[in-house]
């Protein structure tokens, strides 16, 4: 529930692998498809952010009530009521009798009260909101946006912690942790580049929702590895070619982006690419699980790994009217799988170190049947492969596959 670990962790393939033994696996989302998804034995519908009821937190401890702009879809429900039919259906009654978010919202302000001594100089812990435990279910509906601590002592709520000069401590002081850097262990003539991961400007978390918004995939659609150009002429990889980074923890398969942002020797990959957009670029297989012993943050932001050039011996270009299945895709059989949602259809693009198969006998297999089809691998044309479906004045599909594709479709 609340996150895709299949993507998000550390050794993320030793993530995938783990949930598969498991005999069973329980998840909880609002798509029919992610990557933690698709490994679950059972899936439960759950809310979307504009469709839920009940209390949201802000950076600056402002606790605001949220209201659902639109209605929930038929079957799917709130977190709280999921964890509270599944916790009932394996028999625990007690505990989890709700029957509405404002009562669970009173447990909570009841229970940030419990072991937290009252007063600025004895109070062990900031959160603090039982000053809220007693709301009635209207005085809940009409909750004022409100700063924790909200207690005896601050019933109005508080704009600024530490106004006093004292902090949450035994001596009331601030304590300063003296920390040393870890010297990174992985380091080694076999992966030879440090990794680095992170943001994009148009992406959020694992793209289950920015990656379905055509405009925001335009201006990166392809999952990328930013080089140094001395790295590039050193691994002699061009803008726009297929690159591998491999460690001992997994590998991924993208597209080289020349940059002078990064420097000599180190690589950046974004982090948001999952299986729903391309078949090996889930940057998170290659990080270690090593965590911070404080507090307990993964590694997420160094790696070191091998880069090598992939030659394909075919690429493709398949545009669609509507989404391919797993099983259509897999016709294909190809290495490298990149999807971009454009406005009215789909752009697929794909590469393969194997042979490209029979081009009639694929379209037979995806039950494509052309109306426009060319076949060129003599005259050194840019595509060997071209075939297309016009019905009615609209194009269904068109497909270009062959050595190369232009650098005009591609990133760098």
């Amino acid at each position: 529930m609340a996150t895709n670990p299949v993507v998000s962790m550390p050794q993320a393939d030793k993530v995938k692998a783990a949930l598969a033994k498991c005999p069973l696996v329980i998840v909880s989302d609002i798509y029919q498809h992610t990557d933690t998804l698709d490994c679950a034995t059972i899936k439960l519908p759950a809310l979307a952010w504009s469709e839920k009821d009940g209390t949201v937190t802000n950076s600056e401890r402002r606790i605001s009530r949220q209201r659902a702009l639109y209605s929930p879809p038929a079957g799917a429900k709130a977190d709280w009521q999921i964890i509270c039919e599944v916790a009932n259906a394996l028999g625990f009654t007690q505990g989890f009798n709700f029957s509405s978010a404002a009562e669970i919202f009173a447990e909570h302000a009841a229970l940030s009260a419990f072991g937290n001594s009252a007063g600025d100089d004895k109070q062990k812990r900031a959160f603090d909101i039982s000053g809220l435990a007693q709301l009635t279910a209207e005085q809940y509906q009409q909750l004022a946006p409100v700063q924790w601590p909200v207690n005896s002592a601050n019933p109005f709520g508080t704009a600024r912690l530490f106004s006093n000069g004292r902090f949450f401590t035994a001596t009331g002081k601030a304590q300063f942790i003296a920390v040393r850097q870890c010297q990174f262990v992985e380091a080694s003539a076999q992966t030879p580049l440090w990794l680095n991961s992170g943001r994009l400007r148009d992406q959020w978390h694992s793209m289950t929702r920015t990656g379905n918004v055509p405009r925001l995939m335009q201006h990166t659609p392809e999952p990328f590895v930013a080089i140094h150009p001395a790295d590039a002429a050193l691994y002699g990889i061009a803008a726009a070619d297929l690159v591998q980074l491999r460690n001992r923890y997994g590998q991924l398969l993208l597209r080289a982006e020349i940059s002078t942002d990064q420097r000599p020797g180190e690589l950046f990959v974004p982090m948001h690419w999952s299986a729903q957009f391309a078949s090996q670029a889930r940057a998170d297989v290659l990080f270690a699980a090593d965590t911070d012993p404080l507090s307990g943050q993964p590694a997420l932001k160094l790696g070191q790994v091998a880069l090598r050039r992939v030659v394909p011996r075919w690429q493709a270009l398949l545009l669609t009217r509507h989404p391919l299945t797993p099983a259509q895709l897999a016709v294909f059989n190809s290495d490298y799988l990149a999807r971009v949602p454009l406005g009215d259809c789909q752009s697929y693009r794909l590469a393969a170190t194997s042979s490209l198969v029979d081009i009639a006998d694929l379209l037979q297999q995806l039950q494509f049947t052309p109306t426009l089809y060319c076949s060129d691998s003599k005259t050194g044309t840019r595509f060997d492969y071209r075939a297309a479906a016009v019905v009615d004045a609209q194009l269904h599909w068109l497909l270009l596959a062959g050595a190369e594709l232009p650098l005009s479709i591609l990133p760098g």
